[in-house]
């Protein structure tokens, strides 16, 4: 592999590292608002408790009196009819408020669904970009292991290919040799032959 298509790959794999941690972080971000917006619904839900709560003791109060103040009778009547009306204005937002609530946790379900699946797909991400970082490591050191094994047996031949050349320059000087001591021997052998003969 080259180091350009390493680099590639190394570049690819962080831009997805990079996307999953910003999808991460938008996920973050949902779920601490949804959990924002269910402690504000708490928040209301337990203040519209309370006044049904003073709401309810104040009637009650006003029927112990009834009998105890007749000449404030009508005007006690028409007051604890008022605040039965108010009771059932905070009982029906006590109720859209649960509604709401329920829908809220719902969402936040699904919110955290999502963002499991995000933590799932950045963890495979994760370990494949790691399984991807060890596989170029091993590429690498495996390119690098043969290089260096070629350039010996390049160095190797190389150096074979320069003794063979010494060794055939120094064979043919030697032949080259032999050759002049042949011809400067030649005369006196045949001095010698004829004269041989000739006894």
């Amino acid at each position: 592999m080259s180091k350009k298509e390493k680099n590639s790959a190394v570049q690819s794999i962080r831009q997805k590292l990079q996307d999953l941690e910003l999808e991460h972080s938008n996920c973050s971000e949902v779920i601490r608002r949804q959990n924002s917006e269910l402690e504000f619904s708490a928040e209301r839900e337990a203040r519209l408790k309370k006044e049904l709560d003073a709401a309810t003791a104040r009637v009650k109060k006003l029927e112990e009196n009834v009998e105890a103040e007749r000449a404030a009778h009508l005007e006690s009547k028409f007051n604890s009819e008022i605040i039965q009306l108010r009771i059932r204005d905070l009982e029906g937002a006590l109720q859209v408020e649960k509604a709401s609530q329920a829908e809220a946790l719902s969402d936040l379900d699904i919110v955290k669904s999502k963002f499991k699946e995000v933590e799932n797909a950045y963890e495979r991400e994760r370990r494949n970009a790691h399984d991807s970082y060890e596989k170029l490591n091993v590429l690498e050191r495996d390119y690098l292991s043969i290089n260096k094994q070629l350039k010996e047996e390049v160095e190797e031949k190389k150096k074979a290919i320069t003794e063979l050349a010494q060794r055939l320059q120094d064979n043919e000087k030697s032949c080259k040799e032999l050759e002049d001591e042949l011809l400067l021997s030649k005369p006196i052998w045949v001095v010698y032959v004829m004269g041989g003969a000739d006894n």
